[in-house]
């Protein structure tokens, strides 16, 4: 595991795509046969198809407009398509904050493994390059793949988690994982992300960022304020290095087809 703290290391360009998107079911199937549909929307990049994607998961709050317009759009403009997922509308929720584990992110893996069965079906998408990505409550679902493995994961070329919740120790690796997480992160934090204990890699790479100064939310563009008792505001400085990061992350991982 390498553990970094991170800095601005250089001037990044915000490139916003303007981008077409649609909106599909996905069904989520549970244990003991719950099955639930649950919506999602696709941007795609102004680039020819197949589309390398990265599924993307929201925090406790439910889909952050700022945050989705800012990372959706960043990620198109690199190339990617960004599937969206909808956890909590068709479940009757908005927003989970006070209470975390009303959808367990053990539950949202339900909804992975259904987006990932519609990108193996998808013309438009490259099932040979597909990443996770989630933020807060999603991210703490993210990770949760590597403590449930299923056949479903065995093909991800990366899982990318902003500001998770860490739990003690990951088994093992089932891809390769980029971390990042505010120092003062009083939601989520970063001392436990240092704590984690790793198993077998299998041959992937685990980095951890942690930025100085900065605290959960870092990189939702206009945050500023309490919420739930926490203290959420936007980083710039984390913000550019964490988008160069996970640039850099995806593109090393990327099999491009043109």
């Amino acid at each position: 595991m390498r553990v970094l703290c991170g800095f601005f290391t250089a001037a990044l360009l915000f490139g916003c795509a303007s981008s077409q998107s649609s909106r599909v079911e996905l069904q989520a199937s549970g244990i003991g046969g719950d099955t639930r549909n649950v919506t999602a929307r696709i941007y795609f990049p102004a680039t020819s198809p197949p589309h390398p994607v990265v599924i993307d998961l929201h925090g406790c709050s439910g889909i952050v407009p700022a945050r989705n317009r800012f990372w959706s759009g960043q990620l198109n403009a690199w190339g990617y398509a960004v599937l969206k997922v909808d956890s909590f509308t068709r479940r009757g929720r908005s927003d989970i904050c006070n209470d975390v584990m009303a959808i367990p992110p053990s539950r949202r893996l339900d909804d992975v493994r259904a987006a990932i069965r519609h990108v193996l079906r998808s013309a438009e998408l490259d099932a040979g390059n597909i990443f996770l990505m989630g933020m807060s409550h999603g991210a703490t679902a993210v990770m949760l793949a590597h403590h449930r493995p299923s056949p479903a994961f065995t093909g991800l070329k990366g899982i990318i988690a902003f500001y998770p919740y860490c739990l003690p120790g990951l088994p093992s690796l089932v891809a390769d994982t980029l971390v990042l997480i505010g120092a003062l992160d009083d939601w989520t934090p970063a001392r436990q992300c240092r704590q984690m204990a790793i198993g077998p890699a299998n041959g992937r790479d685990f980095e951890l960022v942690v930025y100085p100064g900065a605290y959960h939310s870092f990189d939702v563009p206009g945050v500023n304020g309490v919420y739930y008792g926490h203290r959420l505001v936007y980083d710039e400085v984390a913000t550019r290095d964490s988008l160069d990061r996970v640039r850099r992350f995806l593109h090393a991982r990327t099999s491009w087809r043109r």
